[in-house]
């Protein structure tokens, strides 16, 4: 299915997340939210919206799939598998969860549907443990695999379709620079040209689908101290 086709099924999805859900009203996505200046708000009430949530990846602690680390657990195929834990998540008050390695190319449609009745936004890794998709630890220009941004179009052109997705992360804990002095790489550059591409491909579809916030996550340091 094109890109176009799916914008185009928007109102269907909505119905069909209408029977999913069980909510017996044709408004069954949560309002989406929008950035003023550092800060997020709900674009229906006006509210700043604070996010309490968790990083979603379901993975067993045995068996065949314990050490799979690429692996999309959000498809609607593992309904059995994410909708308890949704149950869980609501009844404990998460309004956001993030994604990490994401399929574009298989249906999210009743997992962020259920996400919505939920009441839970969803933020969206881009990137992935795959080959050539995350910016790479080599110095420039090879950090940036050409096959990165194919991914970020495909993976944002899935999601952005939803009102309940937050945003996008193009990264996760980028090794902006490696404690090795001078035998260490610094992919800052990287980082910055693959946020700069994405961003301009979002505004590049602001006519077909809502644009969405997109943002690197940052490294965790440790304390440095005062």
């Amino acid at each position: 299915m094109t890109f176009d086709s799916r914008v185009r099924g928007l109102c269907a999805l909505a119905v069909l997340c209408t029977a999913v859900s069980m909510v017996p009203t044709a408004d069954a996505w949560l309002a989406p939210i929008v950035t003023k200046g550092n800060k997020l708000f709900d674009s229906k009430t006006g509210v700043e919206f604070r996010m309490k949530g968790m990083a979603y990846y379901p993975r067993p602690n045995d068996g065949r799939m314990a050490t799979v680390g690429n692996y999309d657990w959000a498809a609607d195929k593992h309904e059995d598998v994410w909708q308890p834990h949704l149950e869980v998540l609501k009844d404990l008050g998460v309004n956001t969860i993030r994604l990490y390695p994401i399929d574009p190319g298989t249906s999210h449609d009743k997992f962020m549907c259920a996400c919505s009745e939920a009441g839970i936004y969803v933020l969206v890794g881009i990137t992935a443990p795959c080959e050539n998709c995350s910016v790479l630890d080599y110095l420039p220009p090879k950090c940036y695999p050409e096959d990165l941004f194919t991914r970020a179009q495909m993976v944002y052109n899935a999601f952005a379709m939803y009102d309940n997705t937050l945003g996008f992360s193009l990264g996760n804990e980028n090794n902006l620079q490696t404690e090795n002095g001078a035998d260490g790489t610094a992919t800052a550059p990287c980082v910055k040209a693959f946020l700069r591409d994405t961003r301009s491909y979002a505004a590049s579809c602001s006519g077909s689908v809502r644009r969405c916030p997109l943002a690197s996550t940052l490294p965790t340091f440790r304390h440095l101290g005062h």
